[in-house]
């Protein structure tokens, strides 16, 4: 198995936004730690873990992992399951980075654990209850009512072979314990944010760092963070193709949920834009394991995924 295709396969089977620049950021005084501009401590239980070095460092290369982190440790968890070892914040923070358990360097550790921590915010966020809390950067999110839904398996049968990705596995064919059959369309949005919010804090670490000149690092992190904004864009027009042609009444609740509509349209155009910034140092489709991507690509070019692209728009 390639370095690319086990860490695709390693993101997806872990269990457990950006945050804007202002204006006056140059004004911001900056506590004594090498902290960067988008530097805030943490309020609450985990304070003290404002100026951990995973945090300080985000601070300075990843505005956008920095806001999800923040975010994560104000909800301070009791602890963090990771593969069946419970970790304190303060363990979660490290766990990724230097592990040779994972063997990551510290981009692809940031891209995991920005990831992992999106889910877990987007569960103390809804407070335990159905909707799905969406965030696209700091000032900017949704919480969306959850309507009907029916699994993400039922996508098995009228999705083809040459269009099976790396993590159709782990998404489509899943456990019907994972969200994505527990929640559908709403666990495939879940997912969608996720690998958004973790491929931008890719694209921000790799740049900061001017790492995007080694042509093979340039391509994991390429394929890292590019690749599933086509398999969950693709996944979650197929959901509402197929609910139209079976579940009527699912599709039309769906359809109904402006919050859902928007959420995904701002998610989508989002991460769009991180995947034309990615390609510029990088083209992932060109990659020999990523044949099914490009029939992915051609396959939304059809009528069917363009109208529904419009409907939802």
């Amino acid at each position: 198995m390639t370095k690319q295709l086990f860490i695709l396969f390693l993101i997806g089977t872990i269990a457990l936004s950006g945050c804007k620049k202002d204006p006056d950021d140059d004004e911001i005084d900056l506590p004594d730690n090498n902290a960067g501009v988008c530097f805030q401590e943490v309020t609450g239980d985990c304070a003290e873990l404002s100026e951990h070095p995973t945090m300080i460092n985000l601070s300075n290369e990843s505005c956008s992992g920095f806001c999800i982190m923040k975010r994560f440790l104000e909800s301070c968890p009791d602890d963090i399951n990771i593969n069946g070892q419970d970790l304190s914040p303060a363990g979660y923070l490290s766990i990724f980075f230097n592990n040779p358990n994972f063997g990551f360097d510290d981009v692809i550790a940031t891209n995991v654990l920005v990831h992992e921590s999106m889910h877990s915010l987007a569960y103390t966020e809804s407070n335990g209850s159905d909707d799905l809390y969406v965030m696209l950067d700091c000032d900017v999110d949704w919480h969306v009512e959850m309507t009907n839904t029916f699994p993400s398996n039922e996508l098995i049968a009228v999705i083809d072979s040459t269009l099976r990705t790396s993590r159709f596995d782990g998404y489509i064919d899943a456990s019907t314990f994972h969200v994505t059959q527990t929640r559908g369309v709403y666990g495939l949005l879940n997912e969608f944010m996720s690998y958004y919010q973790s491929g931008l804090a890719t694209f921000e670490m790799a740049k900061s760092n001017n790492l995007f000149i080694d042509p093979d690092l340039a391509i994991l992190y390429s394929i890292n963070a590019s690749i599933p904004y086509y398999e969950f864009k693709y996944w979650i027009l197929t959901y509402l193709i197929h609910a139209e042609d079976n579940y009527p009444s699912i599709y039309n609740e769906i359809m109904a949920n402006e919050n859902f509509k928007e959420s995904f349209i701002s998610i989508e155009s989002e991460f769009r834009e991180v995947v034309d910034k990615i390609s510029l140092f990088a083209d992932p489709l060109s990659a020999s394991s990523e044949v099914n991507t490009n029939n992915i690509i051609t396959e939304m070019e059809t009528d069917a995924y363009f109208e529904m692209m419009l409907n939802l728009n």
